[in-house]
């Protein structure tokens, strides 16, 4: 960056936080902010997609930034006074505890580094087997290390230096190649196991490119997969898979800090040209939510679930999930509400390209209702019968409730009536000469408990 670039950019900031700041009444003196690059400490390359995380912001929240395509971030709304920073990246090694000095009122700019991670040794062994057996001779390979498989179809692949994801080959004549994408996790563990099976396979060919979806630039290193057939991208975001069966095929992608995608392939497709597979941008990210019943647990539909400050939101389908994608890493806060319940807000939640945020929210009613579950005599559940409900004290012309029971013998009785009338209510399944009795207040949810059928 240069030098006038970056003090132009410095002075916004500033002009920017001295607004925030003088809005903030009391908040002027004890409020700065920290902005600048981080690099790769070996080759001086601009890191993107590192976070950058601080604790001690004036809100008493956690604030993060992910770095930009030039290893830019920036983090506002601090603490004056020496401020603790944790820095992680894949790849490199953490930096923790690195402290920067914020002053009220500006935006501190710094440089900060990571180191690569030292590569280690490591031995990738297992067995390759065919149709008939294991197989003998069947070439194993990665990298610069190859070997081959003994009469019980062994192998020992050491590896001298490992500082990435390995790509693993298995060839053998007249069997189709496979290739495998063992995770850096996984080998600096000490030893991965890595049992392949190899079989004649088709003869179709199908090549591709990988890229991204918000710019359209090609994705290096995205894994793809179709069965038991394997490869990764070039640089070029191109890839080629062997060996493929007739017929439609199932393409899988995945690459760091991408979503993982899924592509149905007709059987023209990639015979007379390359196919595309967009991944989702890594400068976006999820959020997904789950409301579920805060009684019974079960899933909840039709809830409408909005995210903050973005303003969108999705509706909880019958399994009570919504999902809000394309979401940029930030911080955010979910609201939830819908007809009949009670609303709510939960948060903070943290977006970034590679944790995206999964919540539950409990749901509980905006009216009294009453829940319960209806076994037999043996303490099986009783499904598919109707339990009724009706005031037990005083007169009254009201016609019983009925809730019919689940597979697993759950019941849930909520009608206007239960917070017009409470006081205490009669529980009988249809066809039982057993009733119960529970005490109503309005707007509350009332359990029952297990109730006995008893015809």
């Amino acid at each position: 960056m240069s030098l006038r670039y970056r003090s132009a950019y410095a002075i916004g900031l500033l002009l920017l936080l001295a607004f925030v700041v003088g809005c903030g009444g009391e908040a002027v003196v004890g409020m700065g902010g920290i902005t600048g690059a981080l690099t790769d400490a070996t080759t001086g390359d601009a890191l993107a997609g590192a976070r950058i995380r601080c604790e001690n912001t004036t809100s008493g929240e956690p604030a993060e930034s992910i770095t930009d395509a030039s290893g830019r971030f920036i983090i506002t709304d601090l603490l004056t006074g020496e401020v603790p920073l944790k820095i992680t990246a894949s790849g490199y090694e953490p930096l923790r505890g690195h402290r920067v000095a914020v002053v009220g009122g500006t935006v501190t700019e710094v440089d900060l580094s990571l180191s690569p991670r030292d590569g280690k040794p490591a031995i990738i062994r297992g067995t390759v087997t065919g149709p008939d057996g294991p197989l003998a001779g069947a070439r194993v390979s990665a990298a610069a290390a190859r070997t081959r498989t003994d009469r019980a179809g062994g192998y020992e692949l050491r590896l001298p230096r490992v500082t990435e994801d390995v790509v693993v080959t298995f060839e053998a004549p007249g069997y189709a190649a496979v290739t495998r994408v063992v995770a850096i996790g996984s080998i600096q563990q000490g030893r991965t196991v890595l049992d392949i099976a190899l079989d004649g396979g088709g003869t179709r060919s199908l090549r591709g490119v990988i890229i991204d979806a918000h710019d359209g630039e090609p994705v290096e290193g995205a894994t793809v997969t179709c069965g038991s057939r394997s490869t990764r991208s070039d640089a070029a975001g191109a890839f080629t898979l062997e060996g493929l069966p007739d017929g439609p095929l199932t393409i899988r992608c995945a690459a760091r800090g991408y979503r993982e995608e899924s592509r149905r392939v007709a059987p023209a497709d990639g015979l007379s040209g390359l196919i595309a597979i967009p991944l989702i941008s890594p400068s976006t990210g999820e959020i997904a939510a789950r409301a579920i019943d805060a009684t019974t647990g079960g899933p909840v539909q039709g809830v409408t679930v909005l995210t903050e400050p973005l303003g969108r939101k999705a509706v909880t389908d019958e399994q009570g999930r919504a999902r809000i994608d394309h979401v940029p890493a930030g911080s955010y806060w979910l609201e939830y509400r819908g007809e009949g319940i009670r609303g709510g807000r939960t948060g903070p939640l943290y977006v970034d390209p590679v944790e995206w945020p999964r919540v539950e929210l409990p749901i509980e009613p905006s009216s009294a209702r009453i829940v319960g579950t209806l076994r037999d005599a043996a303490g099986a559940p009783v499904a598919d019968r109707p339990v009724l409900a009706e005031p037990a004290e005083g007169e009254h012309t009201l016609q019983p409730l009925t809730a019919r029971t689940d597979d697993d013998g759950r019941f849930v009785l909520a009608d206007p009536a239960l917070d017009r009338i409470g006081g205490l209510w009669r529980l009988t399944p249809e066809g039982g000469a057993a009733s119960a009795h529970v005490e109503i207040m309005p707007g509350t949810t009332a359990n029952a408990g297990p109730l006995t059928y008893v015809p």
